[in-house]
């Protein structure tokens, strides 16, 4: 669940019980993987003049799994295909499709 203070958090079904999982703004784009292991987001790194790095991670451990860079522009939009085999990204009509399967393989 995304908080009004803007914190992605897990809620436990059976007990209520929540945890924030990360902190970050509610225009960031995101998407949480199917299962609920991962999500991928946009850095916010205004500062340094990029918003065009997506972070995947693990949301069990918080710890970053791997860090997409490819886009020249703001990333607007992401998501993951259901086999969890391809995850996309989008900034100015641009579409990157990244083989997640390669990647797991790459660190394994």
């Amino acid at each position: 669940m995304l908080t009004q203070e803007s914190q992605l958090q897990a809620v436990d079904p059976r007990t209520g019980s929540r945890s924030t999982l990360l902190d970050f703004s509610p225009d960031i784009p995101f998407a949480v993987s199917p299962g609920g292991k991962y999500i991928v987001y946009l850095q916010d790194d205004a500062e340094a003049g990029r918003l065009d790095t997506l972070r995947l991670t693990d949301l069990q451990t918080q710890e970053d799994v791997v860090v997409f860079k490819g886009h020249w522009d703001r990333i607007d939009r992401v998501s993951f295909s259901a086999d969890m085999k391809t995850m996309a990204s989008a900034a100015s009509g641009t579409v990157i499709l990244w083989d997640l399967e390669k990647l797991a393989a790459k660190r394994d």
